[in-house]
């Protein structure tokens, strides 16, 4: 039990106290990613230590999140870099799409559930977590300076098509619409940059899209409709999802970064590793082009640290992705017992965190982290 003890009495008050505890996560989870290793599949991780309940070629995800966390490492070359592709790849189905089927199988019952509760037929399709899941792929491989062996042909290709696409997503629930936003303009990039596609009219869709976003950007800074309550960490979280749209595209300028600094250093945006890190990533995007509240973000990143800590555990390294155990859940589909244990998508999030504030403070460069493609 102690290996998974979450504790640690030194306080992060100052930046030399965040960097020397940088500097010891950083160590520590390298250590822990050789322990995330399934030995009899190559390439392939668990998403928790001990507490996974999926047996056999399954894991998509989690190998994707371990190909970032070498990355923000910089330690890929303690990867085995064709392995690690090679099972990537063997989830792709010929339409493009990689997706992972018990996945899909696993969460079943709670789609099924979600059509009746919403009386909506649409949240039977698996979709759009597919295309969740096809993103995070390409991501993965991209970092591995590999490419995926189909196009994903599953995304819009005229201005009438991305029109229609963005209309239709649910802005009444923004996290989830800014989301899959972000994966229209990954696709339109990278399907242009690996295979061609949309003979270089990409960036004439890319910037059709981006207009049609700015009529859904509020007061506050964020994304979401106007004619609903928005609850606070919906509004951050919707961000975020935003914020990565902007960075694929060469990190465009954005409208109203001092509302939406405002915004976010009035979140509390606790409980689990997305909500951490949600709020990082958008004061870490505002605060590139600004110096508004700098000295408050600089507090504010430094108290985060301190809640990171309440999902670290020194002794094993590595995160969990909820205060003091492994997610239970990826996508609607049960996966861990839930043990009070660092897991993938918890490491991942927190250790990217990391790097964004160690950015902000300005020692990425001293402690060698990188940023992932994502």
């Amino acid at each position: 039990m102690e290996l998974f003890q979450t504790a640690d009495p030194q306080s992060i008050t100052n930046e030399s106290k965040a960097f020397e505890w940088m500097q010891e996560v950083m160590a520590q989870t390298l250590i822990a990613m050789e322990r995330f290793k399934k030995a009899d599949q190559p390439g392939a991780f668990r998403y928790s230590l001990s507490g996974d309940i999926p047996q056999g070629h399954w894991g998509l995800g989690n190998t994707c999140f371990a190909v970032k966390i070498y990355k923000m490492l910089g330690s890929l070359n303690s990867l085995d870099i064709e392995s690690a592709a090679q099972f990537i790849l063997s989830f792709q189905d010929k339409q493009g799409a990689i997706f992972d089927p018990e996945i899909r199988r696993r969460s079943r019952l709670t789609r099924f559930l979600r059509v009746a509760k919403h009386l909506d037929l649409r949240h039977r399709s698996y979709a759009p977590t597919q295309r969740a899941e096809t993103r995070q792929a390409y991501a993965a491989l991209i970092n591995l300076n590999k490419i995926p062996t189909h196009c994903f042909w599953d995304m819009p290709l005229t201005v009438k098509e991305v029109e229609k696409y963005i209309e239709r997503l649910p802005w009444q629930e923004p996290w989830g619409a800014a989301s899959h936003f972000s994966h229209l303009i990954f696709f339109l990039r990278y399907n242009e940059h690996f295979f061609g596609i949309f003979q270089n009219e990409a960036s004439k869709l890319i910037e059709f899209a981006f207009e049609k976003l700015e009529a859904l950007q509020q007061e506050d800074g964020s994304w979401y409709a106007s004619d609903v309550s928005i609850p606070l960490s919906q509004k951050v979280n919707s961000a975020m999802k935003i914020m990565l749209a902007y960075e694929t595209d060469g990190g465009r300028d954005f409208d109203k970064r001092e509302a939406l600094i405002d915004l976010c250093l009035s979140a509390v945006n606790e409980g689990h590793a997305c909500n951490h890190f949600n709020v990082v990533c958008v004061l870490s995007s505002c605060s590139r082009k600004t110096s508004y509240r700098r000295e408050d973000i600089r507090r504010y990143f430094l108290d985060r640290l301190e809640k990171f800590k309440g999902h670290y555990y020194p002794a094993s390294g590595g995160f969990s992705f909820l205060p003091g155990k492994a997610n239970t859940h990826y996508y609607a589909a049960k996966i861990t017992h839930g043990i009070a244990e660092p897991d993938l998508h918890g490491t991942h999030l927190f250790l990217w965190g990391i790097v964004l504030i160690a950015e902000f403070f300005g020692f990425r460069n001293k402690l060698q982290l990188q940023f992932p493609i994502t």
